[in-house]
């Protein structure tokens, strides 16, 4: 099972039972809020039983929907734990810039393959198509900025519908650059599973994620791992990270195209 809150968007906005689509929208709406509702709360909030909400819960595999809870809870104390990330209050100026600049440094050494070969296929093909979960489409939006001058032709959009329509396109002679980060990509995930041949995905799918998210898009052609450190525990850092990967894809388009 993915996340449990991945679960649950997907019931609320896909379901068919209208009951069990109520129960999952009340909780993810509460969950938003910060808020956690007790089994009763949330019976009041979805007009229904106690026992409706009990058999909501084993059926996505709880024992019950005290289980649920405390789960969703803990999921999203790790979630935020991630978020609050790096704090180097202790590090005078000086030595934090010197320590940042080292290690975006080390981390854009050890991709530099991956650069190479993102730029290297995308020469060839020269048709860009870009999947991107939600936290990502600033860092998307970004490089199909840097690209759009050039003669590439990009396809990206960063609303849902249109994703459907891009991912039944058939993509063999395109490059296709997927970024997955945070928890609300299931969706994209899916248009990937679907929508695209795997011999496709094994020859032209370029995949950027986190360690713990891979197992999403088990099937590529070359993948970057987004580190999960203290120094890159935070949105803003990983955002960074992603742009400097932008400008030195653009950087090598343009040398391999002179």
């Amino acid at each position: 099972m993915g996340s449990i809150k991945e679960v649950l968007d997907i019931i609320a906005r896909d379901s068919i039972d209208k009951t069990t689509q109520h129960i999952a929208q009340e909780i993810i709406k509460e969950y938003y809020n910060g808020n956690f509702m007790s089994q009763q709360e949330l019976s009041k909030k979805a007009y229904t039983s106690m026992s409706t909400i009990t058999k909501f819960a084993q059926k996505i595999g709880f024992t019950g929907y005290r289980e649920l809870l405390f789960s969703l809870k803990y999921e999203n104390e790790q979630y935020a734990g991630q978020i609050i990330g790096y704090k180097d209050s202790d590090e005078d100026l000086e030595t934090h810039i010197l320590n940042q600049t080292k290690f975006y440094r080390n981390i854009l050494l050890q991709n530099a393959p991956f650069i190479d070969a993102f730029a290297k296929h995308l020469a060839k093909t020269k048709k860009l198509v870009i999947f991107s979960s939600y936290q990502t489409h600033r860092n998307a939006d970004l490089l199909v900025q840097l690209l759009s001058p050039l003669d590439i032709e990009i396809r990206y959009s960063n609303i849902r519908a249109n994703d459907v329509l891009i991912g039944k396109k058939d993509f063999e002679n395109w490059t296709i650059l997927t970024l997955i980060s945070g928890q609300d990509n299931a969706f994209m995930v899916e248009i990937l599973k679907l929508g695209i041949p795997n011999s496709i995905k094994k020859n032209n799918l370029f995949l950027v994620s986190s360690k713990s998210q891979m197992e999403k898009v088990p099937i590529f052609k070359e993948y970057m791992i987004t580190p999960s450190t203290k120094m890159t525990g935070t949105y803003h850092s990983r955002s960074i990270l992603l742009d400097m990967i932008a400008t030195l894809i653009l950087r090598e388009y343009k040398s391999l195209s002179k």
